[in-house]
């Protein structure tokens, strides 16, 4: 078997890489799709097929956790916000939308103008 021309980055030590690991089996394993470093690029043209492969799973967390799954996540959500420095994924731009929703987004009536043309 062909070495890899990439590897995959670093990121969450044994998890994060058991994680990845895992991602890279259903998706390019399992999915028929190429290994994350043989895939072409979503943002450059590099003249290589994208081919990356997709897995779906669907999972009632209700049915596994016994009923607890919504209190164990708050209890998780908690824990992470209450470190300093650590946020949850979209935490920033969930609290830009409710602070854009109260105080408003300045925009050039230019702008504004050609943004209105097109609705």
């Amino acid at each position: 078997m062909a070495a890899l021309a990439g590897s995959m980055a670093q990121a969450g030590g044994v998890k994060g890489f058991s994680v990845g690991l895992l991602v890279e089996v259903l998706c390019a394993a399992l999915a028929g799709g190429r290994l994350g470093p043989q895939q072409g690029s979503f943002t450059d043209n590099d003249g290589q097929p994208i081919d990356n492969g997709q897995f779906f799973i669907a999972i009632d967390p209700e049915g596994f956790s016994g009923g607890g799954f919504d209190a164990t996540i708050q209890q998780l959500m908690s824990s992470i916000n209450e470190q300093q420095g650590a946020r949850l994924p979209n935490a920033r731009r969930d609290a830009n939308k409710r602070r854009l929703a109260v105080e408003g987004l300045e925009i050039e009536a230019g702008l504004l103008a050609r943004l209105q043309a097109f609705a």
